[in-house]
């Protein structure tokens, strides 16, 4: 097995490779000394992927066998466990494939009929889970299957269904909830750009500060709402719902029950509203862009007074009416 290590969402043409490597489709290379000049490379390795991220494309998470690691405090009981861990891993892995080399044949002779009576029992036990993900459970259940009498397993065959059916039932629940999350950052960011009675404004309905998006989540779901129904054809989901989606999604930073002020140059609002991290919404750079793209075609706009977060040499355009002569923003007031 290999392993690729600080995986980063949001990288579509990462995760295609990714979906390439679970699908076990190799690739092509030249060779001079090939009749036909070129020869094709197969998969013949597993992989092992980790990172702080979690995927966000419903065909990724499909083909992964996800473990999260969220404790950082541990019992006595379970600080005993890892040192037991860490004594069976003290030759290396590798150390185990002396042994399982050996029974290859056998392997061979008897892991798709025990793959399938795997599959055909856990398909009970998590009916709703996604085909790829019973397939990716099955594997190891028919290997443990097969292995069990042969190596010692720290874990009965109860203890390892029990533990995945919970990973799948929480792959699910996130692939549900990433499925919601990226079709309200994608209405989100169609909003910038919107007829105006539907648009999102800048300073009026939403900040950004730095890395943080803020906005008043009340007047955003009114015109979200709209433009989920034009996009999608269906209904947005109920606000308690969709704010408590917003609240799981890795996104999420910090609710603000008050003081949370939007200066659009006419007046300030202050009410509750959401900060979130839009570099972790996947959609950083087409936000930005967006926000400058309905800048520059605002027929009037006063900027409030702010200091960026981070330098800038942005200069922006803005269109006055014939009335007015065009003028550059300086980069305070930006």
């Amino acid at each position: 097995m290999i392993e690729f290590s600080e995986y980063k969402r949001a990288d579509e043409k990462s995760d295609g490779i990714l979906k390439g490597i679970w699908d076990r489709n190799g690739y092509e290379r030249s060779n001079l000394t090939s009749k036909i000049a070129i020869e094709s490379v197969p998969i013949l390795s597993s992989l092992i992927l980790t990172g702080n991220d979690y995927p966000n494309q419903e065909a990724l998470i499909t083909r992964l066998f996800a473990n999260e690691m969220d404790k950082n405090i541990f019992t006595e009981e379970e600080s005993k466990n890892y040192d037991e861990f860490k004594n069976m891993c003290s030759n290396g892995l590798s150390s185990y494939s002396v042994e399982i080399l050996k029974h290859r044949e056998y392997f061979k002779e008897n892991f798709l009929k025990k793959f399938k009576a795997f599959r055909n029992s856990f398909k009970e036990v998590v009916p709703d889970g996604h085909q790829r993900m019973i397939v990716n459970a099955s594997v190891l259940g028919a290997t443990y299957e097969l292995f069990k009498d042969i190596l010692q397993f720290p874990f009965s065959f109860v203890d390892m269904q029990t533990y995945f059916k919970k990973s799948i039932e929480r792959q699910m629940r996130k692939m549900r909830s990433e499925s919601i999350i990226n079709k309200f950052w994608d209405c989100f960011l169609f909003g910038i750009k919107s007829p105006e009675n539907v648009r999102l404004m800048i300073y009026e309905d939403f900040k950004i500060e730095g890395r943080a998006v803020y906005f008043h989540f009340d007047q955003v779901f009114a015109k979200i709402a709209q433009i989920w129904f034009v996009i999608y054809k269906e209904a947005i989901p109920g606000k308690t719902f969709l704010t408590d989606q917003l609240k799981n999604s890795d996104a999420f930073v910090k609710y603000h029950s008050k003081g949370l002020k939007m200066d659009s140059g006419r007046d300030v609002k202050t009410s509750s509203g959401y900060e979130m991290d839009l570099e972790k919404t996947g959609l950083f750079n087409e936000i930005y862009d967006a926000v400058q793209y309905q800048l520059s075609i605002r027929s009037s706009i006063q900027f409030p007074p702010a200091t960026p977060k981070y330098e800038t040499s942005v200069k922006m355009e803005v269109e006055k009416d014939d009335l007015f002569s065009n003028k550059i923003i300086s980069e305070d007031e930006f």
